[in-house]
């Protein structure tokens, strides 16, 4: 599944001369957390979220005397700061440096980008402009409708019980040597040892990637047994 596959189209963005007062009611009265401010050609400058407009208002109730002493360190560092806390419309206030994501990107690109940058959007872009925006609560959507799409077709007992037992070979954190695998209809029965708890709950997350459809039935017991054990 692709980015423009489960974006936004019908993106409200912001011109950079609308005033920070109407960015502030426009955020509140949709309910976002930020907005991406573009040119009349659909380009992209830059995004003004909630962060933005509480970082104006914070900046801007600190004593005036402060800035000419934190000045003589970083001028520049300086006037940056100077213009966000005194700006009155976007292009004052908005974030410039803004991560995006082309339109044909994969939603795990998608999904990387928003947990690397640690934001809540991220806008789409095609050929340089903006074309729409994917939201974490989009990414969840259509991740949802990715796997209930994958798993619409019931698969046999025999290749449920290999893709398993393939997966489990593949993972490094678990030590399978003593467990065994039986899938009857749609119930993976988990019988032998296991080294800790926590190899054994992570187990039942691999089976629920396999098939969420799954139910487990977890006899398996906690820590390896001894050579003695077998003798």
């Amino acid at each position: 599944m692709l980015a423009h596959e489960v974006m936004t189209t019908s993106v409200v963005t912001v011109q950079p001369d609308t005033p920070v007062r109407e960015i502030a009611a426009l955020l509140s009265k949709h309910g976002f957390s930020g907005v991406p401010v573009v040119q009349e050609d659909g380009r992209l400058l830059g995004i003004v979220s909630e962060s933005d407009l509480i970082r104006h208002e914070a900046i801007d109730a600190e004593p005036k005397g402060k800035w000419w002493l934190e000045g003589l360190s970083d001028p520049d560092a300086i006037a940056r700061t100077y213009a966000k806390a005194h700006g009155r419309t976007a292009s004052d206030v908005m974030t410039r440096h803004v991560a995006t994501i082309a339109d044909d990107a994969t939603i795990e690109n998608v999904a990387e980008v928003l947990g690397s940058h640690d934001i809540k959007r991220v806008p789409v872009m095609h050929e340089g402009r903006l074309v729409g925006i994917i939201t974490r609560s989009d990414l969840v959507r259509a991740l949802a409708k990715s796997k209930s799409a994958h798993f619409a077709t019931p698969i046999d007992s025999g290749s449920v019980q290999k893709a398993i037992l393939e997966r489990m070979s593949q993972e490094p954190w678990l030590d399978a040597s003593y467990v065994n695998v039986l899938v009857k209809q749609e119930v993976v029965e988990l019988r032998g040892y296991i080294a800790s708890a926590d190899q054994g709950h992570a187990l039942q997350v691999l089976v629920g990637e396999i098939d969420p459809s799954l139910k487990v039935d977890n006899r398996l017991e906690i820590g390896l047994p001894i050579a003695s054990d077998f003798a």
